[in-house]
């Protein structure tokens, strides 16, 4: 996400390039998106992140459904 690293590729035993994404341009893209939501101040959370979510002082900072 922060161009520290680049999207996961390699050439496996036969010499074809392999991706760790499904489609890399599509990859690409959405990445763009996010970097995008980034610089407008929004805090993106990826995946499972337990120890976020059960922090008490991110409990009024969830979007898009209420907690319980």
């Amino acid at each position: 996400m922060r161009k520290q690293k680049e999207i996961g590729e390699w050439r496996d035993s036969e010499g074809h390039i392999c991706c760790i994404h499904a489609n890399r341009k599509l990859a690409e893209q959405t990445i763009e998106r996010i970097r995008m939501l980034e610089k407008k101040g929004i805090e993106i959370i990826f995946a499972h992140d337990f120890e976020w979510e059960e922090d008490p002082k991110n409990a009024s900072r969830f979007w898009g459904r209420a907690r319980l």
